[in-house]
């Protein structure tokens, strides 16, 4: 008897393991369109969801819980900047873009401040970033920062969490690596998203993006995000980012190339917190615009949706209501370092 069912457990594992169609496993789940940020055009792809996430020795988060006043750096790592806005302001090595009414007392973390920007449109962008001089060089870099999303926020096609950008010397940009949501049509959870983006990287571009679970997102809470990220070097499958929400890893992606031929490693890189919210209308006879798509990334084109106060022009696209909802983006207590 114990022989036997050793024999079906084992007949059964293997027929879990091979017997089972790739694809299946990514069945109903679309996958985020790819080249939306720089128009590099690629095929539409269903990712396979990862398995849940484990964090590995090592991979804890840094500053869980933490705050510019009560942090605890780790050994061999520098704290680059503290922001939690109490001042009303920012030096000269800081920069907040899009927040028309940045600073606010309506709600904060912490402190009595926070900053904010209001999101109406495909194309809003609402940023704080550290400028490259004062980043610096750096192997590995670190970002914690607390997001709150006012209740009605929902999630289309992407929404940039932490971004890392670099420029040529005529000011065109070289790469960036985002940190990016993707959702669907009007998604209250969110995917994360790693997009490596790049021109001049040889013929189109370089384009590589690695797809994420998607999970709550804590709209009408202070939720911490923390990001590590090691860039590759140049041309060398030896580059990680890792993201964790309240102090729990959501998403790893280890031994990869990011950055791909351009040298992050020796400064010249903006970080950002935030910035640029896509949404796109989806059409099934491009260029006519007629005839609405059913699925998310479906279809031969898409439009955007640039103005949020009138109905969408596919309001199966913009579920329940037909629009997609306004909402206020806030930011406090952030700690950037690096080592």
């Amino acid at each position: 008897m114990k022989r036997n069912i050793i024999v079906y457990v084992v007949c059964l594992c293997s027929s879990m393991i091979v017997g089972v169609p790739l694809a299946s496993m990514a069945a109903g789940i679309p996958a985020p369109p790819m080249g939306l940020m720089i128009g590099i055009p690629g095929a539409i792809t269903e990712p396979v969801p990862p398995p849940p996430p484990v964090s590995p020795p090592g991979n804890d988060s840094l500053l869980s819980g933490m705050t510019p006043v009560k942090n605890n750096v780790p050994a061999g790592w520098t704290i680059v900047t503290t922001q939690g806005f109490e001042a009303g302001s920012h030096p000269p090595s800081e920069g907040v873009t899009g927040g028309l009414d940045a600073y606010t007392t309506a709600l904060a973390h912490t402190g009595t401040k926070s900053i904010r920007g209001l999101y109406t449109g495909d194309g809003s962008t609402f940023r704080w970033i550290v400028r490259p001089d004062a980043v610096g060089p750096f192997n590995e870099v670190y970002v914690s920062m607390w997001e709150y999303y006012e209740p009605q926020a929902r999630f289309n096609d992407e929404l940039h969490t932490i971004r890392f950008s670099k420029r040529n010397p005529d000011g065109t940009e070289a790469m960036q690596v985002v940190f990016d949501i993707y959702g669907g049509f009007n998604k209250v959870n969110g995917g994360v998203w790693f997009i490596n983006e790049g021109i001049g990287e040889g013929a189109g571009g370089y384009w590589k993006s690695f797809y994420g679970p998607s999970f709550a997102w804590g709209q009408g809470t202070w939720v911490q995000w923390e990001i590590w990220f090691k860039p590759n070097t140049v041309n060398v499958k030896d580059g990680f980012m890792r993201v964790y929400q309240n102090g729990v890893l959501k998403y790893s992606v280890g031994n990869e190339m990011f950055n791909g031929k351009t040298n992050f490693k020796n400064g010249g890189v903006q970080v950002e917190v935030g910035g640029l919210y896509t949404k796109h209308v989806w059409y099934m006879d491009e260029p006519t615009r007629s005839v609405c798509s059913s699925s998310y990334g479906g279809g031969t084109g898409y439009a955007r949706e640039t103005n949020w106060n009138n109905p969408c022009a596919c309001p199966n696209q913009c579920p329940p209501s037909g629009y997609v909802p306004k909402f206020y983006r806030y930011f406090d207590d952030i700690i950037v370092m690096k080592r």
